[in-house]
């Protein structure tokens, strides 16, 4: 999957990033919650006295959803902090010792295997629908994919799970390869060339949906849902500007990437990258405002601002671990 920069940054996301999603999701929902309640109170005053119990219940609980709301906001803003300092901290691998734990290493298998079915289902279900796949073909489809996708998410873990040589890396790197190769043979075989030439483009704007849908998961009673025009506008847009726009050195195109790894996270490169990727979100942003409403908008501005938080943060943590200065 091409949606995070290597599969190492999965292996990151396995032990916190999905953590951070799910804080932040539930912080986003609260703050829906308060909007949907503001509403129904400003209705209630509107009319006659004889819903004033009715009121002081809404009053009460939109109290406590805004206190709620400020407690996962905490949450959020406390696990972001953790997550940025084990980036920055200059000590060994921050994850080595946790992998040390056979039931940390169970438990992380299990949440990648419990993340990964409902990630699918949103990053391919339309894709299935256009193909016009039977219910038994399209669950054939997404086992597949879910197998494919925990190969790159498995090897990350590895990588993060100790201090390994090159030679070790490119291993675990060659081995993952080979495996979702042979993955990628059995879905060819099973939908044809003609639908597997459909699902390799559908692949390559992989990281765009993503982004879409995370935004999409953010909208609320605050701003209207995306319609279907708006949503293949928009990530029709993102792709143009991503396939326009020309990295120095691209993270996320794993061709790019060398035997010294070193090297690559350097400071100096991950600066370089997170100062063009911010060019390309403005880019982004510009063709946005074309498509969604300033409501959907702002949330779209605020969504990609986060998702560019976690990249950094997950170079950091690359960089830190395979010795870049």
């Amino acid at each position: 999957m091409k949606n995070v920069i290597i599969c190492v940054l999965l292996g990151a996301m396995a032990v916190s990033g999905v953590l951070y999603y799910q804080q932040s999701q539930k912080a986003w929902e609260a703050q829906n919650r308060i909007a949907e309640l503001e509403k129904k109170l400003a209705e209630l005053e509107a009319r006659d006295s004889k819903h004033e119990e009715r009121t002081a219940e809404l009053r009460s609980q939109l109290l406590n959803t805004k206190v709620e709301a400020v407690s996962k906001a905490n949450e959020v803003e406390q696990l972001q902090h953790s997550i940025t300092n084990q980036a920055k901290d200059t000590n060994s691998n921050p994850f080595a010792g946790m992998f040390k734990d056979p039931a940390m290493k169970e438990m992380i298998k299990n949440q990648q295997q419990t993340v990964m079915g409902p990630m699918i289902d949103m990053m391919y279900s339309g894709l299935m629908t256009n193909l016009n796949l039977s219910p038994a073909q399209s669950a054939a489809l997404k086992e597949l994919l879910v197998k494919r996708a925990l190969i790159d998410s498995q090897a990350g873990v590895s990588l993060l799970g100790e201090d390994s040589s090159p030679e070790q890396r490119k291993g675990i790197m060659e081995d993952a390869k080979t495996a979702k190769d042979a993955i990628n043979d059995q879905i060819k075989q099973s939908l044809g060339d003609n639908a597997y030439a459909q699902l390799e483009a559908w692949d390559k704007s992989a990281g765009d949906r993503m982004a879409v849908n995370t935004f999409k998961g953010q909208l609320g009673s605050s701003a209207p849902a995306l319609n279907p025009d708006q949503e293949s506008q928009l990530i029709q847009a993102m792709g143009d500007e991503r396939q326009k726009f020309k990295f120095t050195f691209d993270f996320g195109d794993q061709k790019s990437y060398g035997a010294d790894w070193a090297s690559m996270f350097s400071d100096e490169k991950i600066s370089q990258f997170t100062a063009e990727s911010s060019q390309l979100m403005q880019n982004y942003l510009s063709r946005a405002q074309s498509i969604l409403s300033p409501d959907q908008y702002k949330i779209f501005e605020n969504s990609l601002n986060s998702q560019q938080q976690m990249t950094t943060v997950g170079l950091k943590m690359a960089a830190k671990m395979f010795g870049g200065k």
